[in-house]
Order: structure tokens, then C-alpha cells, then sequence
């Protein structure tokens, strides 16, 4: 492996264990504040960080325009409203559904379920494509029934957490979401569709927010530490080291070291909160993970 493909990969790994460090700080901010009221300071914070992002780029692509003595290709506004509604409405309920299931369960098992959209995309875009899944999309699904049961089913009735099945809807909206930025992704700048879609969401919560949250200045304060580090460290500078890596280093790889996130959540959940689980509950964590890796094969093959 070359330098310039291990620095991609140790990028990504950072990225990574941002992301499970944002469950803990998800989990810390719902303490304080309501769930809506979170994600819309957060989505607002991280699409104010970004906004300068997008200036600095557009004008680096004006002055390449300029040297080559071209027009700079104009901004598909367009597109860029359309993917940024639609991925914002979906990023907002995806991250609200995880900040109610947050508040039934706990951020290590929970990122677990929550990683299950990695399985969930492979069953919509073979819906969308009128086939059949794969052998290994088949072999993922049956290895994440089995993780789930493992991770939420308990008692002699065989009850399950409400806070698991919120985690499991968390996961399901959050698949939908990705296949959205799958859509829109090559047609507008990343960082833009980033933009727009945190803006988006912040205005959506911003009205759930009004309707159902008891919204004060002090309760916000209580929570400022994990806001910032969601909005700062979770959303801006996990998704630019994603940015930069993936240009670094194989997709196919940076797609299994991305898949860590929830191995990390569970790590930081227990440093930072003793959380521990049953040796069932490890069990299913592991088939979870197995079901992540196996759902990716078919793009490894490919690629």
C-alpha cells in the first residue's frame, strides 16, 4: 500500500470514530434539550461552517476557469434545491428517529442498528432496478434478522426495547437518504448538496421544534459541548476528511473502514459511560457487523 492510500485509509478512520464519538454526544445533548431543538442548532451550526467551505471553492473554481481561459461551469440550482430538500428531509427524521431511540436505548447498541441501512440500501436499489438481490445482499439480511433479534430481543415473551425498533426506523429513513445523495451526488458538488441539505434540515426541525419542544436559552447552554462537537467536529470535520480521503484511497476500502463508526460508538460508549451489554447482546453486535461487511461485497467484487 502506498503513502498517499494509508493516509486516505487513517483519514477515514478518524472519520470513522468521529462519527461514533456523535452517538455519545447525541445521546448527552437529549439530557438538556428537546430532540428536534438539537437537530436544528446542529444541522444550523454545521451548514454555517459550511457556507464559507462552498465560497472558498467556488472561488477556486472560478480562477482555474480564468487560467484556462473557460467560463466556470455555472451551479445546477436547480438540482442542487431539489437534492438539498429532499436529502435535508430525510437527514432530519433519520437523525431525529436516532435521538428518540437514543432516549429508550443505548449509544453503543444502537449504533449497531442504526449501521443497518448499509443492508437496507442494497434492498431498495434491487427494488428500484426490478431484481433480485444477490446471494451475499441475501446472506446480509439473514445475518442482520439474526443481530437484531440477538441485540433486542429479551424476556420469556421475547419483548423488544422500543428504543431498539426507533433505531431500526432510524436506519430504515437513513438508507433512504443515502440513496438519495447516490442520486443527486454526481450531479452537484458535494460539499454544496452538504450545505444545502444541513440547511434544509435545520429549517424542518426548526418547525417540530416550535410544535413540540419547550425551546430556552438555558437548556441550550446545558447542552452547548455536545452541539459543538456534533456540528463542528461530527458533521464538518468527519464529512471532510471523507471528502479528502476517499479521493486518497480505494472506495471499496473506505467503504469497510467507514462501516467501523458503530465499533467505535461502542468502544467510546464504554469508555465514556461503562456501558456494557450481555454476551448475547456482543453476539449480535458481531452479526450486525458480519451482515454490513457481507452487503458490501457485491461492490468489492466490482470494483
Amino acid at each position: 500500500m502506498n503513502k498517499r492510500k494509508l493516509t486516505g485509509n487513517l483519514l477515514l478512520l478518524i472519520a470513522a470514530a468521529v462519527w461514533g464519538g456523535g452517538y455519545i454526544a447525541n445521546d448527552a445533548a437529549i439530557q438538556h434539550i428537546g430532540v428536534f431543538t438539537y437537530e436544528m442548532l446542529r444541522m444550523f451550526l454545521g451548514g454555517l461552517i459550511l457556507l464559507p467551505v462552498c465560497m472558498v471553492l467556488r472561488s477556486g473554481e472560478k480562477k482555474r476557469a480564468a487560467a484556462e481561459s473557460t467560463a466556470a461551469e455555472p451551479i445546477p440550482f436547480k438540482l442542487l434545491f431539489a437534492g438539498g430538500i429532499l436529502c435535508g428531509m430525510a437527514l432530519v427524521f433519520a437523525s431525529a428517529l436516532q435521538g428518540f431511540g437514543l432516549l429508550y436505548t443505548t449509544p453503543g447498541k444502537g449504533s449497531f442498528i442504526a449501521a443497518l441501512y448499509i443492508v437496507i440500501v442494497p434492498i431498495i436499489t434491487s427494488v428500484l432496478h426490478k431484481k433480485l438481490p444477490g446471494v451475499f445482499v441475501w446472506a446480509g439480511i439473514g445475518a442482520a434478522l439474526a443481530g437484531f433479534a440477538l441485540l433486542s430481543l429479551s424476556g420469556e415473551e421475547g419483548s423488544i426495547n422500543p428504543g431498539d425498533l426507533i433505531m431500526l426506523a432510524c436506519a430504515a429513513v437513513y438508507s433512504v437518504q443515502i440513496c438519495l445523495l447516490e442520486h443527486f451526488s454526481p450531479k452537484v458538488n458535494g460539499v454544496y448538496l452538504a450545505c444545502a441539505e444541513f440547511f434544509t434540515a435545520s429549517v424542518t426541525a426548526l418547525v417540530f421544534a416550535l410544535i413540540f419542544d419547550d425551546i430556552s436559552l438555558a437548556t441550550i447552554a446545558d447542552a452547548a459541548l455536545p452541539l459543538l462537537y456534533s456540528s463542528v467536529v461530527s458533521c464538518c470535520i468527519g464529512f471532510t476528511l471523507q471528502s479528502v480521503a476517499l479521493r486518497m484511497t480505494d472506495a471499496s476500502v473506505g467503504s469497510l473502514i467507514m462501516s467501523l463508526e458503530s465499533v467505535f460508538a461502542l468502544l467510546l460508549s464504554w469508555l465514556i459511560t461503562s456501558e456494557t451489554l450481555l454476551p448475547r447482546e456482543y453476539l449480535g453486535c458481531f452479526m450486525v457487523f458480519a451482515a454490513v461487511i457481507l452487503s458490501q461485497l457485491p461492490e468489492l467484487k466490482k470494483r
